[in-house]
């Protein structure tokens, strides 16, 4: 992981100093992505991370790596990574079957809205 945070960092070097205050987050912990897993948390009522396959469990692992990756600027891989769960194709599932349940699924959405209006303020 060090060995490509001095990647992006040398190529920030080489980058116009508008686009050096875009800051790649590939190593797990940063705030928001921190801040996004306590809204998922309280909002879905449900552990994202616990080891079983309850509805309210597995809507709430997708609707984390859904707004991971929509609100923050983290690859398919770093979230696989945080969220400990898979690698980027499970990662990319995930994410489309979050999107297909925001289309089709009321509470979901609703929940999802909710989640970005405190991720928000």
């Amino acid at each position: 992981m060090q060995r490509l945070q001095d990647c992006y960092n040398e190529l920030a070097e080489l980058l116009p100093e508008a686009t050096q205050q875009i800051h790649y987050k590939h190593i797990p912990g940063d705030s928001k992505s921190e801040h996004i897993i306590k809204v998922v948390k309280k909002v879905f009522n449900a552990n994202p991370f616990a080891p079983n396959r309850k509805k309210e469990t597995v809507f709430a692992r997708h609707a984390l790596r859904y707004l991971l990756r929509t609100e923050t600027i983290r690859s398919h891989v770093s979230i696989a990574e945080l969220t400990g769960g898979g690698d980027h194709s499970t990662v990319i599932h995930s994410i489309e079957t979050a999107s297909d349940l925001y289309q089709t699924d009321d509470r979901f959405k609703s929940l999802i809205d909710i989640c970005r209006i405190e991720i928000n303020l």
